[in-house]
C-alpha cells in the first residue's frame, strides 16, 4: 500500500520517468496498471506499452477483437483473475463473473460475487423466472427482492422462513405481516406484528380474520381494551339478522365468553317460542344454552383452553345449523 501511494504521488507530480524507475524497483501488477493508465491518458504510448505485460497486451487485443474466451484464458494464465472479472463486467457477462468469483475467496471477490448474484437475479426477474431469481437473491442476501419473488410465487412457506431469519424490528416484518393477513394466515401475521412491536395491528389482524380467541388472548396478554369494544360492534351487526345470530354465539364461544353466547341463545329461543316453533327445535336451543353455561363453569374451574373445551356445544351448533337448513 505504501508503494502504491508513493507511485500515485510521483504520477500526480507529473514525474512519469521517476514513477517508471520506482515501479521497476517495486514491481506489482497494480502499480504497472496504474502507470499504464496514466501514460495512456497523457498519450504517452511508448510508456504505456512498456507498462503493459506482453501477454496482457495480447489479452487486450483479444478483447478488442471480441474474442472474450481467449482473453480470459490469457488473463488466468497470467494470474490476473481480477482483469478477467473486470472484462466480463464490461460485457455484462455476469454468469462468467459469478463462475470466476466462486472459485476463489477474497474480500474483493466477495464484493464482485454479490454484484454478480444481484445482476443474474435481476436478469431472471426481468424474464419472470421467479424461482431462479429468488435463489440468487437469497445468496446475495437481498431480502427485499427475495420477498418480492416469494410474493409472485405465492410461496408463503418461503415468506415464513424469511420472516424467521429477520431480526426483531426489521423494516420488512410489517410488510410480511400484512401479506400474511391479506392471505388469511392469522398466526404468522400476528407473530410478525408482535416482533416489530405492533400489537394493535396484530389485534386488528385477528379481528379481520375472525380469529377472536387469538384476539382475546392478545388483549389479555398486552392489556388491550379495544377487543371487547370491537367484538360488541361486530355482534350487534350479527344480531341484526336472526339468521346470523348463531354466528354471534360462535364468536362469543371462541372468545371464551360462554355466558354472553348463552344469553343470545336464550333470546333466540324465546323469539322462536313466540312463533310457535317445533318443540324439538326449541329443545335443541335450550340444550345449547345449557351446554354453554356448563362450559363456562368447567372453564372457570379447570382453566381449560378453548381448543380442549367446548366439544359438546360445538356439536350442538352443527346440528342446529343442519336443523335450520331443513
Amino acid at each position: 500500500m505504501q508503494s502504491l501511494r508513493d507511485a500515485k504521488q510521483l504520477l500526480e507530480r507529473l514525474k512519469i520517468e521517476e514513477a517508471v524507475e520506482f515501479i521497476g524497483r517495486n514491481p506489482h501488477p497494480r502499480l504497472w496498471s496504474l502507470l499504464a493508465e496514466v501514460a495512456l491518458l497523457r498519450m504517452d504510448i511508448p510508456t504505456a506499452e512498456y507498462a503493459y505485460d506482453p501477454e496482457l497486451r495480447k489479452a487486450e487485443i483479444f478483447v478488442h477483437l471480441g474474442k472474450i474466451a481467449e482473453a480470459e484464458n490469457v488473463y488466468l494464465e497470467q494470474d490476473r483473475r481480477d482483469l478477467a472479472i473486470a472484462m466480463h463486467k464490461k460485457t455484462d457477462e455476469w454468469l462468467r463473473v459469478l463462475r470466476l468469483t466462486n472459485s476463489t475467496q477474497s474480500a474483493s471477490n466477495d464484493k464482485a460475487r454479490v454484484e454478480a448474484l444481484v445482476n443474474v437475479a435481476d436478469y431472471h426477474r426481468d424474464r419472470q423466472r421467479w424461482k431462479e431469481a429468488a435463489d440468487h437473491y437469497e445468496l446475495a442476501k437481498k431480502l427485499e427482492d427475495l420477498m418480492i419473488c416469494y410474493i409472485h410465487m405465492d410461496d408463503f412457506i418461503g415468506l415464513e422462513n424469511l420472516a424467521k431469519q429477520l431480526p426483531d424490528n426489521h423494516p420488512l416484518l410489517p410488510t410480511i405481516a400484512e401479506l400474511f393477513a391479506s392471505s388469511g394466515l392469522c398466526e404468522q401475521s400476528v407473530q410478525c406484528f408482535l416482533r416489530c412491536g405492533q400489537v394493535t395491528n396484530a389485534l386488528h389482524a385477528c379481528i379481520q380474520l375472525n380469529n377472536w380467541d387469538k384476539a382475546v388472548a392478545l388483549s389479555r396478554t398486552h392489556s388491550l381494551q379495544d377487543v371487547n369494544v370491537l367484538m360488541g360492534r361486530y355482534v350487534e351487526e350479527l344480531n341484526e339478522s336472526s339468521e346470523r345470530s348463531l354466528a354471534a354465539v360462535q364468536l362469543y364461544r371462541r372468545a371464551g365468553r360462554f355466558l354472553d353466547g348463552a344469553r343470545i341463545v336464550y333470546r333466540m329461543a324465546e323469539e322462536e317460542r313466540k312463533k310457535a316453533a317445533p318443540c324439538l327445535r326449541l329443545k335443541k336451543m335450550y340444550i345449547l344454552a345449557a351446554l354453554l353455561i356448563e362450559e363456562h363453569h368447567r372453564n372457570n374451574k379447570a382453566r381449560l383452553s378453548n381448543e380442549d373445551g367446548g366439544k359438546d356445544s360445538k356439536v350442538c351448533i352443527r346440528f342446529f345449523y343442519r336443523e335450520k337448513k331443513t
